[in-house]
C-alpha cells in the first residue's frame, strides 16, 4: 500500500511527470482530483472561491463575487451540496421529524454560512446591503405550523380559517413565545428566516 500526497497544481503534475510516472497514470490521478469533492462535497472550483473562515472553521462564503455571479439555479444546488456535505460531516440526516409536546415536525438541516442580508437596491443611498456570518449549524421547521400542530401543544385553534393542514393563524407573539417555551423551540432570527429561505 502507498499513500500519494499530492496538492493539485500543473508544478507537481510535472513533478509527477519528471519522477517516472506513466501519462496514463497522470491522466488518472488528474481524473480522480477532478471528481473528488472537496470540502463538503463541493467541486474544487466553488470551494477555493467561496469559502470564508469563521472561529477556525471554514464555512461557504455566499458574499464573494464568483458566487454573486453564478446564475440564480447554480447558487441553490450549490447551497444544497453544501447542506448535504456539511449535514454528512457532522452525522446528521438533512432533514428529519422532531416529536414535540405530542407533535410532529419535519425540520431541515442549515450549516453555517456567510450571506448578504437583506435585497439589493440599485438607487438607494441610504440602505447598504451587509454580510452576516451564521455562525452555527440550526434546524429551522421545513414548514409553518399547521392548526393540528398547534392543537396538539397548545389545546386549542384560534385560528379563523379552520383546516387542520392548514398553517395556525390569528396567533399573537405571546401564543408563540408559549409555544415555544412548551416545545423547546423558538423563533427564527430575521436573519436566520433569511439565510434557511
Amino acid at each position: 500500500h502507498c499513500i500519494l500526497d499530492i496538492n493539485v497544481s500543473p508544478e507537481n503534475f510535472l513533478k509527477l511527470k519528471e519522477a517516472g510516472f506513466s501519462p496514463e497514470f497522470i491522466s488518472h490521478i488528474k481524473k480522480l482530483i477532478e471528481q473528488l469533492q472537496v470540502e463538503y462535497l463541493l467541486p474544487d472550483q466553488i470551494w477555493k472561491r467561496c469559502r470564508y473562515e469563521h472561529n477556525g472553521e471554514e464555512i461557504i462564503d455566499m458574499t464573494t463575487d464568483y458566487w454573486q455571479n453564478l446564475p440564480l439555479d447554480e447558487q441553490i444546488k450549490y447551497a444544497k451540496i453544501y447542506q448535504k456535505g456539511y449535514a454528512k460531516k457532522m452525522g446528521v440526516p438533512v432533514e428529519r421529524v422532531i416529536r414535540a409536546n405530542g407533535a410532529k415536525f419535519h425540520v431541515r438541516f442549515i450549516p453555517p454560512g456567510r450571506f448578504y442580508f437583506g435585497r439589493k437596491r440599485k438607487k438607494s443611498k441610504y440602505k447598504k446591503q451587509n454580510y452576516v456570518v451564521i455562525g452555527n449549524a440550526f434546524w429551522i421547521g421545513k414548514y409553518e405550523v399547521t392548526q393540528a400542530q398547534w392543537i396538539k401543544v397548545m389545546k386549542n385553534n384560534p385560528s379563523y380559517f379552520p383546516n387542520k393542514k392548514a398553517p395556525v393563524e390569528r396567533i399573537s407573539w405571546n401564543c408563540c413565545r408559549v409555544f415555544c417555551e412548551k416545545t423547546n423551540f423558538r423563533l427564527p432570527k430575521e436573519a436566520e428566516w433569511e439565510y434557511a429561505c
